[in-house]
């Protein structure tokens, strides 16, 4: 018998480099042709393009927050983290996601943002936070084969050094943050309940099933004195 069980979406933070062909319009506020996300990571993951283009509409609106939360993907956001939104999604076949993001010129840090847009866009990132269900591959990777939900983009500063919950270029492909370690472990163990709940179910019908309908009468195998005589009668069949 073959067990299927439906892969859970987990926690993902994944960063996408800047794209040195953004725009900054600065009239709008707005940082066009931003890179959302690209078909590969530097975590270790593939990305499949059928997932990425099911998902345009999940980015569309998404929020955009400074840095990642720093607890764990799920904790709330403070008001001040709040810096724009991303719109105008699109997919490029081969490439990934883009869009224009629509940024809060009050913000504190919009004018710092101008000016690597300008200047040294490869300081400017976006990471997202998302859950989505992943398969492992023969190869060590893991695909992300659907994103069911988009909790953020959220704007990352110096990434090509940055560590720990954000994917930085010297991270290690098999490291991952320890929430995300966490959640992945959870999924796991709850997979591992349910299987085994389905094979005490098994194993318990296969008892009902394998058990006699009927018994034999106790003393049909018993053995039962005869004389010579009645032997023989026996044996004739008299």
């Amino acid at each position: 018998m073959i067990f299927n069980f439906p892969r859970r979406p987990s926690p993902l933070l994944e960063y996408a480099r800047a794209d040195a062909n953004v725009r900054l319009d600065r009239e709008q506020n707005v940082l066009r042709g931003v890179k959302i996300l690209g078909l590969s990571s530097l975590n270790g993951r593939q990305y499949a393009p059928e997932a990425l283009n099911r998902a345009q509409k999940l980015y569309e609106n998404a929020k955009v927050n400074v840095n990642h939360p720093k607890e764990s993907p799920q904790a709330p956001r403070d008001y001040q983290d709040r810096i724009g939104s991303i719109q105008n999604v699109r997919y490029r076949e081969k490439d990934g996601l883009y869009g224009d993001f629509h940024f809060n010129p009050c913000h504190p840090l919009a004018e710092q943002l101008k000016w690597d847009a300008e200047h040294a866009p490869e300081n400017v990132g976006f990471s997202h936070n998302i859950m989505a269900r992943t398969v492992p591959q023969k190869d060590g990777t893991l695909l992300v084969e659907e994103i069911t939900s988009v909790r953020s983009v959220d704007l990352v500063a110096d990434p090509a050094t940055t560590h720990g919950l954000f994917e930085g270029q010297n991270q290690p492909a098999d490291v991952q943050p320890r929430a995300i370690q966490e959640a992945e472990l959870k999924a796991l163990q709850e997979e591992l309940a349910a299987l085994r709940r389905q094979f005490q179910e098994l194993l318990r019908a296969s008892q009902v099933v394998s058990e006699p309908v009927s018994r034999a009468p106790s003393d049909v195998l018993k053995e039962r004195p005869m004389s010579t005589e009645d032997f023989v009668k026996t044996i004739r069949g008299n």
